[in-house]
């Protein structure tokens, strides 16, 4: 082949190719960017008084130069019912971008206030939108989806979950051994109950005063006669005259069942320590103690008999004996007990509704000291002292057991009360109330 030939065909190839059309550029992938709110509460509980914080999480999907990243704002909906200044406050603008990481979490914080009114609950709906001019299509080539609203409920302040509660109660203790009672059967109780001070002062306890009535089985020496299973002894009237140093009587004979003996005490209790575990929710609180526990009580025992005649004659018996006739051992004794030990205080109120239901269970063991028919003796005691209380009208129903072994065959009390609770917090708003 010829040079001239092969030089014809190259540059006809060339021409060729130098009218093909040129390459399209490939466009550049699009950045996708998410944000969206995490899964917060739902409700927050104005505080009595001051500030009460809420989180408020943001999280973002994606990242871009900083200089290109568009800016999201948390924003307030029309919808909202809660007012800026008088039921919340940001501590700061909420605003974020996706120039910090692939995924990112951004934590604000909302201030919920006190706001002394009584309302029904307010309605914060907040929403997520881009920040108007923020996003450059032309240099970042992003697409920016948002997540859902969020809709936070602000409640009243909680009273009906009170955790330092000063309350007074006043009701009736029902006797469970013995359907008779003795004299005015009444049970009182003040009761300061604040087993944590403080968020971070772990330390509380309660002080209680009371006085209560209730049954008891004793076998102390000194009150031994009231437990004799029965006692038959004859009682005499005169029906013929006087001989000399005897004279002629009527015998009859009565069997004397002793009946449960009834225990009225008054007494003071200080309870103080740590607390051990607590958990804080709005539906929700448990608290448990360890403290150590002091008591003073004062009881006065009551004693009687059930009387039935069994049989009558007629005999002769001296003067002495018609004028001091054996007598039944009845009749009120007084003594005192002091107990030091330790106990465990148990908190747990739950809302069940639009109602709010609250145990206190403490149980406990220690020294006891009692002057139980005179003497002072020195033993171990076991208590439970435990009380179920419906907040909105406050009614509470307990029981208190007190055991003392080699003292009391059973218990040295076992009471079980109703009261009604009043909240001394709640008796003062009543004064001022008045005084407007």
């Amino acid at each position: 082949m010829s040079s001239l030939f092969k030089k014809g065909l190259l540059l006809s190839v060339l021409a060729y190719i130098a009218h093909l059309p040129a390459a399209k550029a490939q466009p550049a992938a699009i950045q996708a960017l998410h944000a969206a709110f995490e899964v917060l509460p739902d409700t927050a509980t104005e505080p009595t008084s001051g500030k009460r914080l809420v989180h408020i999480k943001v999280t973002t999907t994606g990242a871009v130069a900083a200089a290109l990243s568009p800016t999201v704002e948390v924003v307030v909906l029309p919808t909202s019912t809660a007012v800026a200044g008088i039921d919340y406050n940001w501590l700061a603008m909420p605003t974020v971008s996706f120039a910090t990481g692939s995924t990112t979490t951004t934590n604000f914080l909302l201030e919920i206030l006190a706001d002394k009114i009584e309302d029904s609950p307010e309605f914060l709906h907040l929403g997520l939108v881009l920040k108007p001019g923020t996003l450059n299509k032309a240099s970042c080539n992003c697409d920016v989806t948002l997540g859902a609203n969020y809709k936070l409920t602000i409640k009243e302040t909680d009273e009906d979950m009170p955790l330092a509660a000063l309350s007074v109660g006043l009701g009736t203790a029902l006797n469970v051994i013995d359907k008779a009672t003795t004299g005015v059967n009444v049970y009182f109780d003040v009761m300061a109950f604040q087993l944590r001070l403080a968020e971070n002062i772990p330390w509380g306890g309660y002080f209680r005063a009371y006085q209560q009535q209730g049954t008891s089985s004793f076998e102390e020496v000194a009150l031994s006669r009231f437990q004799e299973a029965d006692l038959t002894m004859p009682t005499y009237t005169q029906i013929g005259p006087v001989r000399g140093d005897s004279v002629r009587v009527a015998r009859t004979y009565q069997r004397s069942t002793p009946k449960a003996p009834t225990v009225r005490s008054t007494g003071a209790a200080l309870s103080i320590g740590r607390n051990v575990f607590h958990h804080e929710s709005p539906t929700t609180r448990v608290h448990v103690n360890i403290n150590g526990h002091l008591e003073w009580v004062r009881r006065e025992v009551s004693v009687d008999y059930e009387q039935v005649a069994l049989s009558k004659d007629s005999i002769y018996i001296s003067l002495r004996s018609l004028n001091s006739p054996p007598r039944l051992p009845s009749g009120r004794y007084q003594f005192t007990d002091t107990y030091l030990g330790l106990d465990f205080p148990i908190l747990y109120q739950f809302k069940l509704g639009g109602n709010s239901l609250g145990f206190r269970v403490v149980p406990g063991a220690g020294l006891a000291i009692t002057s139980l028919g005179g003497l002072y003796r020195q033993t171990y005691y076991t208590n439970v002292y435990a009380t179920v209380t419906e907040f909105n009208h406050g009614i509470t129903l307990g029981f208190d057991t007190k055991n003392v072994p080699n003292i009391a065959s059973k218990n040295l009390g076992f009471t079980v009360f109703v009261i009604k609770m009043f909240n001394v917090s709640k008796i003062g708003d009543l004064f001022k109330f008045a005084e407007k």
